[in-house]
């Protein structure tokens, strides 16, 4: 499905790959828009989803909570100005499940007025990059026993840096699972404000991150590779 030049869409609930051993594509771009109350990328076990959003004035209006990953694989791609909101977030939603999510690009941007899970019991990955922006409440990552989460600053652990793009949150929270926070960006003086708890892994692999909220919380281990 796609949906573009200003064109509009609106649904109860949105599926993305929501049979077993479906592919879902959805596409909203030059302008267009898509308003419902849920959205399920990957929604059933071995069914694989992919949405993207790009542009500016394209946008995805959850009004309730959006799955990435829900059951099955998700991908979601949010670019060149693109918009998505909803209440709450799951990247990686249920067991056995993966989702990853990139917000990229100046005007970019995902806002959650809710809270934010990344791997809430399945697999989930959240890269940041380039002036994207992500705005939630709280957000949790690997919140889940046998769940695993990865938010990345920039780029992905290993990959050569990139522009960082912005997390706001009250909060950052390390849950049972593996969660991992890394900072892989090409910024003099990067502020990341969430107040960090719960044992999870921090890798500093460049740039130059300002942690400014109160991490006392944080028992996990810290890596810095390079940067500071």
């Amino acid at each position: 499905l796609t949906i573009s030049d200003g064109g509009a869409a609106r649904a109860s609930t949105t599926y993305v790959g929501s049979d077993a051993g479906a592919h879902g594509v959805l596409s909203i771009e030059s302008g267009g828009s898509l308003v419902n109350a849920t959205g399920y990328i990957g929604n059933a076990a071995n069914a694989t989803g992919t949405a993207t959003v790009t542009g500016k004035g394209s946008q995805w209006i959850n009004t309730g909570n959006l799955g990435v990953g829900h059951t099955g694989n998700g991908t979601l791609m949010i670019e060149n100005g693109g918009v998505l909101s909803s209440t709450s977030g799951y990247i990686g939603s249920n067991v056995d499940s993966t989702g990853t999510a990139t917000v990229t690009g100046a005007g970019s941007q995902w806002t959650s007025s809710g809270n934010l899970w990344v791997g809430s019991a399945g697999n989930g990955v959240l890269t940041v990059s380039d002036g994207g922006s992500v705005s939630t409440a709280n957000a949790f990552v690997g919140f889940g026993a046998g769940s695993s989460g990865t938010i990345n600053i920039g780029a992905a652990s290993g990959d050569l840096a990139a522009a960082a793009g912005t997390l706001t949150a009250n909060s950052l929270a390390f849950g049972d699972g593996a969660g991992t926070l890394v900072f892989n960006h090409t910024s003099n003086d990067y502020l990341f404000s969430p107040a960090m708890s719960g044992a999870g892994n921090l890798k500093v692999e460049n740039g130059r991150t300002v942690l400014a909220g109160n991490s006392s919380g944080f028992g996990g281990n810290t890596t810095i590779l390079s940067g500071a």
